[in-house]
């Protein structure tokens, strides 16, 4: 069986809305959202929680996941890199344990609209494709076809693009889900690699927290679909 290890990165640290991580959204610890999604993905056979934070770290296995090793304190500041976070880890598994992993997936746990749908439907474009990587983004088409600068007199121009069947289409990375192969990983020390497809999403399904506005607007997506 290949190993498949989903990473979920979850700083203590949050300064635009302190404590998100384990913020109860809806009835449950937000992070408790990504763990889920990964424990019901069945491409997946580890889930590792990596925090600098003793009670992200209890929310974590309470919900199931493995917490083994604790985030340095240089590794979890505002300029903390992801890709050096991961392979922290990847050091630490494989001199700990001996484990080398074929693939990893990076789950962020701001993405509580991502489910585990989502995630095997990148991974069948990941396998399928034979890809080393694969991202998931979500359209930036429409914010495109209007926008406003500033004129050369301090006042306010507005710009329309227009659509047509030759405007290509464009995509930013909503964060929710990074597949990479490990070799690649570790050569590149990107999850963009030279060989990454993109996973499209829906705007709703791509909400990433970072604020109080984006916890609202989280809470009744996520409302609206246990209604629906």
């Amino acid at each position: 069986m290949k190993e498949i290890l989903a990473f979920i990165l979850a700083r203590g640290g949050s300064k635009r809305l302190p404590g998100k991580n384990i913020k109860e959204l809806n009835g449950k610890p937000l992070i408790q959202y990504t763990i889920e999604a990964g424990q019901q993905t069945p491409e997946i056979t580890r889930i590792i929680v990596s925090t600098d934070d003793p009670d992200i770290a209890h929310v974590a296995r309470k919900a199931g996941a493995e917490v083994p090793f604790p985030r340095p304190a240089s590794l979890s500041d505002d300029h903390a890199s992801p890709v050096d976070a991961c392979l922290y880890l990847l050091d630490c598994l494989e001199k700990d344990e001996k484990y080398i992993p074929e693939t990893i997936l990076l789950l962020q746990p701001t993405s509580p609209l991502r489910t585990a749908q989502h995630i095997q439907e990148a991974f069948h474009l990941y396998h399928t494709q034979k890809a080393n990587s694969v991202l998931s983004v979500s359209s930036i088409r429409d914010e495109l076809s209007t926008f406003v600068t500033e004129g050369n007199n301090g006042m306010i121009q507005l710009f329309v693009k227009e659509q047509n069947e030759h405007t290509l289409p464009a995509y930013k990375l909503n964060g929710a889900i990074y597949i990479v192969k490990t070799s690649a990983f570790r050569k590149e020390r990107s999850f963009f690699t030279k060989d990454t497809l993109p996973y499209v999403m829906t705007k709703e399904d791509s909400v990433d927290i970072d604020t109080s506005f984006d916890f609202s607007l989280a809470s009744l997506l996520l409302k609206g679909r246990s209604e629906g």
